[in-house]
């Protein structure tokens, strides 16, 4: 049920269980400049309505791997065949696990009256593909004698393109073996690279081009394997005798060109987009990156893309952009919906109706209030939104929320705990403590999502969802502490208007915090904010660094500790974490540790709010007082290394600057006469000297 090809769902439960759990589709059309939504069934009333176009009629479907493509079509030839069976007889439709390039031609024999190919050719078919160091010398020898006139130059590149031939020729071969394999990148027998690259190499000049070169491989391999038949001349020939004959234009329906016509992808791009002769109304699937792979590729994708004369004659439609970021139809809002089909379906093909019926109903529907049927236990709406935003970036949401429903279902089905399975696939964007840490796992997954706001918020009402888990009542009585894990905007960000969307995007520093109170592993990299917004609440207090007294009001830099650790200053050693010596940072500090991650980049009335929660918290204290030991163990090393106290050693300073002539400071008289100095009042001071007085200043005062 959970298939990730839509063959698969197809073949295994039939049209209808297949129709049941399809997902309307909404793709993007890209005419003329202009953006549109079309949905499927606009586009399946394009392809069935007359048209007297004359020459082919291309939809190319823009998608990444896993977007949907296969799904789309499939639903098209499903739905072909069961609203206009004339038009059906004359569609063919290429699978992205139709791998074989000669079951492919023969794909087209029930078109035409006579047969395409010899029983001869299907055995050298069979006996190359045994043999490919054997068949890709063929291919090149023959090519370079028919190119290039100087065995000189056929040498100079035979020995080299023959392993390279060799390699692609394999990997295609290969391919052909497994059912479902996955082709990521455009498959080329030789690219445009290679051979620049060999030509660089040659210590003679070889005067050869990639498309002449390309070309002259390509028919070999024709002449070879196909008794010389162009894929393109096949497709000629197939529409003009349907033409005449049932007076109707064939379908073609290709779900991933690069996939299953690979080595003739490029070729048969050209054929469809220069419109040669022919009727047919072709849609065929291009996933981008594949051809971005290679030159040859580039330069197609660019002339489909940004060349304006084919946009009159083939329309461009898409269903994710191109690197698998986004999806035309499915998102967070109706992943809900999409889902429900999936489990609803899984459900019946188990026997199990979702409804009042089932004896479980009233038990799951505490998990999804509102609904008579077809419920999503054990997930609900926030915990599905939850794991569509986990899908990993630059693949297809389609294939990969499947990928993900269908792994969560077959662990629980072995009697995995759901919780626990849970916790491979979502990250949670907020943290949540309470002395019952499964009440807390609850939370995390089944709660409405968090806005993002800073700090600590409260509870939602989830009643219901632990008693579907059997929480006791009085472990629920306990309100949770909820902090966000949201990044937070900084700088201009800030006074963006409130009213303006911002993308949840859950913060990796402030995962890493809660990793770090959980006793997991964590790059301690990430830690750095909260040690700097612990320094930074430390420093607000007092100048835990320099040697001054306690609530000086503007304290002095003469002597200051400098040694930092992971930019922060004084370092702040983590518990679990860190080895050196510094301000012990504990674990018990709980929800404190978000809010000092806050505060380190905070600034203006955020940086205000943010301090505020700080200073209600409990725990601060403990991290004040332990600041002031450590500044005093600080002193008292200090002191013991320089044997005397830090004012004996300012004045003794002091002395040395006045013995060498120099009035370090300037002093207010009562304070000149009790030590019996002459007043002088110099128009200004020594600059190497100022420092040392305000030492010796503050060491009087204390």
């Amino acid at each position: 049920m959970f298939a990730l090809t839509a063959d698969q769902r197809y073949l295994s439960n039939g049209a209808s269980d297949f129709l049941r759990t399809h997902f309307p589709m909404t793709l993007q059309s890209h005419h003329f400049g202009r953006t549109t939504a079309l949905s499927e069934n606009e586009l399946l009333t394009e392809l069935l309505q007359p048209n007297k176009t004359v020459g082919n009629r291309v939809m190319i479907l823009y998608g990444a791997a896993g977007s949907g493509k296969s799904e789309l079509l499939r639903w098209l030839q499903t739905q072909v065949e069961q609203c206009d069976q004339v038009r059906a007889g004359v569609m063919i439709r290429i699978s992205r696990t139709d791998l074989d390039i000669f079951h492919i031609f023969q794909r087209f024999q029930h078109l035409l009256p006579e047969p395409i190919f010899q029983e001869a050719t299907q055995r050298r078919w069979e006996e190359c593909r045994q043999k490919p160091r054997t068949f890709a010398k063929i291919l090149v020898l023959t090519a370079l004698e028919q190119l290039l006139t100087s065995d000189d130059h056929i040498n100079a590149l035979y020995y080299h393109l023959i392993d390279v031939v060799q390699s692609n020729l394999e990997r295609y071969f290969s391919a052909m073996n497994v059912v479902d394999s996955n082709i990521e990148q455009f498959i080329e027998l030789f690219s445009r690279e290679d051979l620049n690259q060999m030509l660089r190499d040659s210590a003679i000049p070889i005067p050869l081009e990639y498309e002449a070169l390309r070309h002259a491989i390509l028919k070999v391999f024709r002449e070879q394997l196909f008794e010389g038949l162009n894929f393109a001349v096949l497709l000629k020939r197939v529409a003009f005798y349907i033409q005449e004959t049932y007076h109707q234009r064939p379908i073609l329906l290709i779900d991933d060109l690069v996939q299953s016509i690979n080595l003739f992808a490029t070729d048969l791009l050209d054929y469809f987009m220069t419109l040669e002769e022919g009727c047919w109304d072709v849609l065929v699937g291009v996933t981008p990156n594949s051809l971005d792979s290679t030159l040859r590729g580039k330069e197609l994708l660019d002339r489909i893309q940004y060349l304006d004369t084919i946009d009159d004659r083939v329309r461009k439609l898409w269903l994710s952009d191109e690197y698998g970021l986004s999806s035309s139809f499915l998102n967070e809002k109706n992943c809900t919906d999409y889902a429900r089909l999936y489990l609803g379906e899984y459900k019946r093909f188990n026997g199990v109706p979702c409804n009042k019926s089932c004896p479980s109903f009233k038990h799951c529907v505490l998990l999804d209030l509102g609904y008579d049927e077809d419920i999503l236990a054990p997930f609900n709406e926030n915990i599905l939104r939850r794991l569509f935003r986990a899908l990993p970036e630059g693949k297809g949401k389609v294939r990969y929320f499947t990928l993900y429903l269908r792994e969560i279902v077959e662990r629980l089905s072995r009697d995995e705990e759901l919780l626990a399975v849970l916790q491979d696939y979502i990250k949670p964007e907020q943290a949540v403590f309470h002395s019952d840490a499964r009440l807390a796992h609850i939370y995390e997954y089944y709660s409405p999502l968090s806005e993002g706001q800073i700090g600590q918020t409260c509870g939602e009402d989830l009643s219901a969802i632990y008693t579907f888990f059997g929480v006791p009542e009085d472990v629920q009585q306990e309100p949770p502490i909820i902090m966000t894990l949201v990044k937070h905007a900084v700088g201009k960000d800030e006074t963006q208007s409130s009213n303006k969307k911002q993308e949840v995007e859950v913060d990796p520093g402030k995962e890493a915090v809660k990793a770090w109170l959980q006793n997991e592993e964590l790059n301690k990299q990430l830690l750095r904010n909260m040690r700097r917004g612990t320094a930074k609440v430390i420093k607000d207090g007092y100048a835990v660094d320099c040697m001054t007294r306690l609530n000086t009001a503007k304290s002095s830099h003469s002597l200051r500790w400098m040694q930092a650790r992971f930019d922060t200053l004084p370092p702040i050693q983590l518990e679990g974490v860190d080895d050196y010596s510094g301000l012990a940072l504990e674990r018990e500090i709980g929800p404190l540790a978000y809010l000092l991650y806050d505060y380190a980049d905070t600034a203006g009335r955020m940086e205000q709010d943010v301090r505020g929660m700080i200073a209600t918290s409990g725990k601060l204290s403990r991290i004040m007082f332990r600041s002031i030991i450590y500044r005093d163990d600080n002193k008292n090393r200090l002191e013991a290394q320089l044997g005397m106290s830090i004012p004996q050693f300012a004045f003794s300073l002091f002395l040395w600057a006045r013995n060498l002539g120099f009035l370090v400071v300037e002093l207010p008289p009562a304070i000149e006469a009790s030590i019996q100095v002459e007043l002088f009042l110099p128009q200004h001071y020594p600059p190497r000297w100022s420092a040392l007085g305000r030492v010796y200043l503050l060491a009087l005062l204390a």
